[in-house]
């Protein structure tokens, strides 16, 4: 099987390092239907991994600032690639967002499913809710998978965990539960579905949501920082209200029931993959 991965950021090369597949990195820009239709023709794929698109640095704000570009990458650049894989019979696979809500409704134990309606609060989830649209409408053997909040085992400033480790003291974090990708888990699960061509919309994501607190309290547990910042813990209503950053931000649990009736078994809990990756860390901190 031959595998073509468009987005060589954090999760596209952890993706080629660790999905046991061979695995080549696309050269052509997504938005360039010219582009990617040439070397579509010239490799062959079996499958097409789309990891590319704009998420914001230092955060979404930038995507605020410069909608262009990220509208350009997580919207108009899905479009071409879900249509040249289309025309080419080429298995597509869709890395999304889970960032599409910000509320815990009540008769939602589980969170949010598939088929939920998205309420995207920012530039950035609009986009990405775009992006799945075109996918869905131009391509039917096409898998959408939607992560949220992703972490693993090595520090990277893409990862949650070193994420939470850089808020300086007196910064303001929000404390509410979310839904959180091990990325690890998440490749071994793109894995299994890409054997069984797997389409529609899936929301991956470890079982059990957790408090951002809860993660810099399990890494001062385990020795990876000496202290607990000094962080100001506050709900979603407040950090908005403040204005910490302009554009909305996401907090919401995904259900996966979906997900494990494919698969047929549960992924580990989220803090069994917290512990499990901040093991890895504190390993790498005494070498």
């Amino acid at each position: 099987m031959k595998i073509l991965i468009y987005g060589q950021g954090w999760i596209g090369t952890q993706i080629s390092l660790f999905l046991n597949r061979k695995c080549l990195f696309g050269k052509a820009r997504i938005e360039n239907y010219k582009d990617v239709a040439a070397e579509l023709d010239g490799i062959k794929p079996d499958v097409v991994i789309n990891a590319a698109g704009r998420t914001g640095d230092p955060n979404i704000d930038w995507c605020l600032d410069h909608r262009a570009e990220t509208a350009e990458s997580n919207t108009f650049g899905p479009a071409v690639l879900a249509r040249a894989c289309a025309e080419r019979d080429i298995y597509l696979v869709h890395l999304s967002t889970g960032c599409l809500w910000n509320e815990y409704p009540p008769d939602k134990p589980k969170g949010f499913c598939e088929i939920d309606e998205p309420k995207p609060n920012s530039f950035y989830s609009i986009t990405k809710v775009g992006g799945e649209a075109w996918v869905f409408w131009l391509h039917a053997r096409s898998l959408i998978l939607r992560i949220r909040m992703p972490f693993g085992n090595r520090p990277h400033k893409r990862s949650l965990i070193t994420k939470l480790l850089s808020i300086p003291d007196g910064g303001v974090l929000i404390n509410e539960p979310n839904s959180l990708t091990c990325i690890s888990d998440f490749i071994m699960v793109l894995g299994d579905l890409i054997d069984v061509r797997a389409t529609g919309i899936y929301h991956v994501v470890n079982p059990g949501p957790v408090r951002n607190h809860d993660i810099i309290q399990m890494c001062y547990d385990e020795g990876i920082i000496d202290r607990l910042p000094e962080l100001e813990l506050v709900g979603k209503d407040e950090f908005h209200a403040r204005n910490v950053t302009r554009d909305g931000r996401s907090n919401c649990i995904l259900d996966t029931t979906k997900l494990e009736s494919t698969l047929g078994f549960r992924l580990r809990h989220s803090n069994e993959a917290l512990a499990s990756c901040i093991n890895c860390l504190e390993m790498l901190k005494s070498l």
